[in-house]
């Protein structure tokens, strides 16, 4: 082998080692961040006031929107459209906030009253 192969050779292996590397962090940064969003809404009581559910996240919802259906549980809801939702009560108003961090989702359901009556994650 020539000195310039052997060269070039060494380089290409630590280039590669060097993305892995980042790879490797940025993985471990976003399942972190995730399972702390989880850890928050689990911890989340019901009935503390939206202002509150949101300094628990500890940032405003990347998105929020209305929705009406019918929460079953604290984190099973049904959309007011879902045939079944009829048999577990009359559908209401919800206002949704919901929140991504790393590989985690999550959605706090607020009562009229503005009030957490349900909250949920997903991956």
């Amino acid at each position: 082998m020539n000195k310039q192969w052997k060269k070039r050779a060494v380089i290409g292996v630590a280039v590669s080692l060097g993305v892995l590397a980042a790879i490797a962090v940025v993985h471990r940064d976003a399942t972190r961040r995730g399972a702390e969003l989880e850890l928050s809404i689990a911890q989340m009581p019901l009935a503390i006031t939206d202002a509150e559910a949101i300094a628990i996240v500890g940032k405003s919802p990347d998105r929020s929107f209305q929705q009406s259906g019918v929460l079953i549980t604290p984190v099973t809801m049904l959309t007011a459209n879902n045939s079944t939702a009829a048999a577990y009560g009359p559908s209401q108003n919800y206002t949704m906030h919901t929140w991504r961090r790393g590989y985690a989702n999550a959605t706090v359901a607020i009562d009229g009253h503005g009030k957490v009556a349900g909250r949920w994650t997903w991956r």
